[in-house]
């Protein structure tokens, strides 16, 4: 089993979340969109004047981060916002990266928890 830790993300951390998005982005949603697409959607949401706006907002980014590993370096993030009026979040984005061992288990963890996947 992995353990995970959820780090609340500040303006400091705005390049480490454009990363993560630029690779997960670009790893998986070309084939989908299209490549012109992403590129648009990178750049109107993970902009830096972008992530701040949204910060300033409310909005709120978690580094999704491996305490085993030594580098310090995000495996993905989640993005969340406070509905006020409905009692909610809404969990705006859950991104992870392809590369790491949580990446190559969730599908395993995701059908355990809900059933197939």
């Amino acid at each position: 089993m992995v353990n995970l830790n959820l780090a609340l993300a500040t303006s400091a951390d705005i390049p480490a979340i454009q990363t993560l998005a630029q690779c997960i982005w670009r790893a998986h949603y070309p084939a989908i969109i299209g490549i012109e697409q992403v590129e648009y959607m990178l750049d109107k949401f993970y902009s830096e004047e972008s992530l701040r706006q949204q910060m300033v907002e409310g909005q709120q980014f978690w580094l999704v981060q491996n305490p085993e590993l030594k580098n310090g370096q995000s495996l993905g993030f989640l993005a969340v916002s406070d509905q006020r009026g409905r009692r909610a979040l809404f969990f705006a984005q859950i991104l992870f990266g392809q590369r790491t061992a949580w990446t190559r288990t969730r599908k395993k963890h995701l059908r355990t928890a809900a059933g197939p996947v």
